[in-house]
């Protein structure tokens, strides 16, 4: 094998690597980094306004929020997450480059997102169709704290953040406000799988090489 074709299997790992992956234009999302749930009387609660999604230079569209990846974890055994999903995308999309989707609750997420907001944003809010669901479950009438470990990916592009929920009698039935909100922006999931190939391959080629008097 000579150096130019041992450049060129090179170049070809190369590529096979960064198309296992391929990141989209990063987007922000907007969500609680606290929140409170009122567990009078109930064992837990789902809302539709959990978190904002801004697009950033490509425009975001149903298969994009369809095939979207969200997790999460908690520290608290006594509270689990059920469920979380992007809902009703339809109503929302296209979110084209700084645009703003998501569901707007006065006096629920308002008063915590809007200031997180830029000049020159493109507001596609809604108070009427859910957007970003989420559904914890806790003991009837559970006072307590716990830390939500939260991520989502859209596009090969992940963010990740934490929020505390604060659990308590807070007087209202079924009741969740958004204390404070934090803005997020996202960065391109690695290919790890990709890289580990591209490594060992490498390795190999250079072992090769060697023992030949190439290099």
């Amino acid at each position: 094998m000579k150096i130019n074709q041992v450049l060129f299997v090179l170049g070809v790992c190369w590529v096979a690597v960064f198309t296992v992956a391929p990141a989209r234009a990063g987007y922000d999302v907007i969500v609680p980094s606290e929140i409170e749930y009122g567990t009078q009387l109930n064992y837990g609660l789902g809302i539709g306004y959990w978190g904002w999604v801004i697009a950033g230079n490509e425009t975001l569209d149903a298969g994009d929020f369809g095939s979207a990846i969200l997790t999460g974890s908690l520290d608290n055994p006594d509270v689990t997450c059920f469920w979380q999903e992007f809902i009703n995308a339809g109503f929302y999309v296209p979110v084209n480059p700084g645009h703003v989707a998501g569901q707007r609750v006065v006096g629920r997420n308002d008063a915590a997102f809007d200031p997180l907001l830029q000049a020159g944003e493109v507001s596609l809010l809604r108070d009427d169709v859910h957007f970003w669901g989420i559904t914890f479950y806790w003991p009837v009438n559970y006072s307590g704290t716990a830390t939500f470990t939260g991520s989502v990916t859209i596009g090969g592009e992940r963010v990740s953040y934490s929020t505390s929920l604060i659990l308590g009698d807070f007087q209202q039935d079924f009741y969740a406000r958004i204390v404070a909100g934090q803005r997020l922006s996202s960065a391109p999931v690695v290919p790890v799988p990709g890289a580990i190939l591209l490594s060992g391959v490498g390795l190999g080629l250079v072992g090769w090489i060697r023992r030949r008097g190439i290099l």
